[in-house]
C-alpha cells in the first residue's frame, strides 16, 4: 500500500496500452537509378521508417507502381517485388504504397540503347585449389552508359573449363 492510504481505499488502476509501431514513411532506392535500357531490369528496394524510428525493409510487402508501364512495369509477384524491366523509351515515375503511406515517386529513365560489349573483371584470376573468388560483369550500351550485370538475373555465367573451375550463382 503506498504511504498515505488509510482505510480500504484501493490504490487507482493504470491501464497500459501497447501499441505496435507504424510505417511512418517509405524510401525507395536506388533514388536515382542509372538510366535502364529497353528489355534490361532494374531492381528496387523499399524501408520504412516506423513511428518508434526504427527501419526496415518492405520491399515484398509494398505495392509498387510505374506511372507510365509503356516506358516501364514493375513487378509485385512473390520473389520479384521491385523488379522494374525498360519496355520503351521514355521516363516513368516508380512508388511504392504500404497502406495509406505512399512513397517519393524515383524516376526512372528507359534508353533504346542495346548492348555492344561486355568486360569481366579481373580479365585473370588465380586461387588455390578449393577457394572461391568473385567476378564483375559490366555491360557497355550504345550510347556509352555501363551497368554492372554481375547480379542481374539475364547474366549467365559459364566456365570453359569446367574440370578446372565451375561457377556457382
Amino acid at each position: 500500500r503506498p504511504a498515505g492510504l488509510t482505510g480500504d481505499a484501493a490504490p487507482a488502476a493504470i491501464l497500459v496500452v501497447v501499441m505496435e509501431a507504424t510505417c511512418d514513411s517509405i524510401d525507395v532506392t536506388p533514388a536515382s537509378p542509372t538510366p535502364l535500357p529497353i528489355g534490361e531490369t532494374q531492381q528496387f528496394e523499399a524501408t520504412c521508417t516506423y513511428s518508434d524510428g526504427s527501419t526496415g525493409s518492405v520491399t515484398a510487402a509494398v505495392t509498387w507502381a510505374s506511372a507510365t508501364e509503356t516506358v516501364a512495369t514493375i513487378s509485385n509477384a512473390t520473389g520479384e517485388e521491385g523488379l522494374a524491366t525498360g519496355v520503351a523509351e521514355g521516363t516513368t515515375q516508380i512508388t511504392a504504397t504500404l497502406g495509406t503511406v505512399v512513397s517519393p515517386a524515383v524516376t526512372l529513365t528507359v534508353t533504346d540503347a542495346t548492348p555492344v560489349s561486355i568486360l569481366v573483371e579481373p580479365a585473370t584470376l588465380t586461387i588455390p585449389v578449393g577457394s572461391t573468388d568473385d567476378f564483375t560483369a559490366t555491360v557497355t550500351y550504345s550510347d556509352s552508359t555501363t551497368r554492372n550485370v554481375t547480379a542481374d538475373a539475364g547474366c549467365t555465367w559459364t566456365s570453359s573449363a569446367p574440370t578446372v573451375a565451375t561457377y556457382s550463382g
